[in-house]
């Protein structure tokens, strides 16, 4: 078996397929998702080196590599008709720090049990921020693994327009402790009232802490606003 590397080179080296895991294990979920894109596959999954690929909706962008400016961050597009991803997002801090790893290989390789490095390429990134939320898809940008490079730990992510901390969730004092008691102060994501408490959801940004804290009083916001203005 020659590899990747040299297939690659070949006038027709065959066709050439993403394959994505999700792990969420760094962020405290025992859990992998292995995901290829529904419209890359026409909505078939795929056997790799012992997995199954599941096809689901969702797209990637901003893996190009560039010679000059800076370099784009990649971002993932998933779709949340089914309301799985808003579930993870309130339990687990909007997924931060999740790694999200994308494996490149050919056709001819699909269907292996037989772990071999030589059949793909590896890039690994990690969760940043969330972007977006609606009923219909979540978006997050993604940051690679060299930009922590000679990071310290421990740390915490600093984001601008996001908070990192889990709704309702304080522990030793620290995180958000709004109590959620108060039906004037129930709002979903997009900070509309809402006549539940099963319907509250944060939407994370500053303007959601306001909503619920008010404008003038202390938050518990986990993001850091000021980053990137001068």
């Amino acid at each position: 078996m020659s590899g990747i590397n040299d297939d690659i080179r070949k006038i027709n080296p065959g066709n050439l397929i993403d394959l994505y895991e999700i792990d969420f294990n760094p962020i405290g979920l025992n859990l992998i998702s292995y995901l290829c894109c529904y419209e890359d596959t026409e909505g078939k999954s795929l056997h790799f080196q012992g997995h199954n690929y599941t096809a689901f909706p969702m797209s990637f962008t901003g893996f190009e590599k560039i010679g000059s400016g800076a370099e784009k961050r990649p971002k993932v597009i998933v779709d949340n008709l089914s309301g799985l991803f808003s579930t993870y997002l309130q339990s687990s801090g909007d997924l931060i720090g999740a790694k999200v790893i994308r494996k490149r290989t050919l056709s001819k390789y699909l269907g292996t049990e037989t772990y071999d490095e030589s059949t793909f390429a590896k890039e690994t990134f990690y969760i940043e921020q969330k972007t977006l939320e609606t009923m219909q898809v979540v978006e997050f940008d993604l940051a690679s693994a060299l930009d922590f490079l000679g990071k310290k730990l421990p740390g915490r992510t600093a984001v601008a327009n996001a908070c990192t901390w889990s709704y309702k969730s304080a522990i030793n004092g620290s995180g958000c402790g709004f109590a959620g008691t108060d039906p004037t102060k129930w709002f979903n994501s997009l900070g509309t009232p809402v006549a539940t408490k099963d319907l509250d959801v944060c939407g994370k940004r500053l303007s959601d802490c306001k909503l619920r804290f008010g404008k003038t009083n202390p938050l518990d916001y986990g993001g850091f606003p000021t980053l990137g203005r001068m």
